[in-house]
């Protein structure tokens, strides 16, 4: 699977997304542009564009999250609402991280 666009994305308020291509000379590649015709309002339309400038650092937090839930799983003799929270926090951030990378089973489609 190809990498995404190396970040960090920045954000906008035409809004678009957008990235340097981190040489210094202040080339910018857009990345998205969020259509304020098809939002509410244009706030809805910025927040859209923070949100996908976010991804990156989201993906890596997720990732991040999952190695060390990994490394420290909840003691034998810890309570069953323990693996409880913990079994769930590692699904969604699997889900998150599948769904990031394009792996995500759809269904009802």
């Amino acid at each position: 699977m190809p990498e995404h666009t190396p970040g960090p994305w920045m954000h906008d308020y035409i809004p678009e997304v957008f990235c340097s291509d981190g040489h210094g000379d202040d080339e910018v590649r857009i990345i998205a542009r969020v259509d304020p015709n098809n939002v509410l309002d244009l706030r809805e339309a910025v927040a859209d564009a923070r949100l996908i400038a976010a991804a990156p650092d989201l993906l890596a937090a997720c990732e991040s999250a999952l190695r060390y839930i990994g490394d420290d799983p909840p003691a034998d003799e810890a309570p069953r609402e323990a693996w409880g929270a913990w079994s769930q926090l590692e699904h969604v951030l699997l889900a998150a991280i599948a769904k990031a990378q394009g792996t995500e089973v759809c269904r009802g489609l």
